[in-house]
């Protein structure tokens, strides 16, 4: 005979859930390992990927919005107003903070510069095509601050 004891008649039903707990556990590790693991594999490709979305929707708005500048540009270079006070434009710039602040939402605010002067052109602007805003009404505030009513028959609010 032996020296060992006798096993106790529930030792079966220890094996049985110590394997089924070791199942469990390894059937976890496994598919929160592997979820794990493929998350560290494509989170770096789905940061370039939101990157280069955002920079997309960026360099296309601010390509729009500059050709928005240049449409109004157009529009009112040749104002003679404009022309006598601030000359040929040589420099247009949107000041998006101040159009911002602006009541209407179609008045927008640009600083232009010229070879005679300068000043700030507060216009307000409809889209009629997409190439074309037309000035309905404005004012150019110069410098010295003058403020000229571009369409007298039409002032800005």
């Amino acid at each position: 005979m032996n020296d060992y004891p006798e096993r106790p008649s529930g030792s079966n039903a220890t094996k049985v859930v110590l394997v089924i707990l070791a199942v469990a556990g390894g059937l976890l590790f496994v598919c929160c390992g592997g979820a794990a693991a493929l998350y560290l594999m494509v989170a770096p490709s789905l940061d370039k990927l939101g990157e280069g979305i955002s920079q997309g929707i960026e360099q296309g708005l601010s390509e729009g919005l500059d050709e928005f500048d240049r449409q109004v540009q157009a529009d009112v270079e040749d104002h003679p107003l404009i022309v006598e006070h601030i000359g040929a434009i040589q420099e247009f710039r949107h000041d998006w903070d101040a159009s911002m602040e602006e009541p209407g939402e179609d008045v927008w605010v640009f600083d232009i510069r010229g070879e005679k002067g300068s000043g700030r052109l507060r216009a307000e602007c409809i889209t009629i095509d997409a190439d074309t805003e037309d000035v309905t009404s404005g004012q150019l505030i110069l410098d010295s601050g003058e403020t000229i009513e571009l369409f007298p028959a039409n002032p800005l609010q």
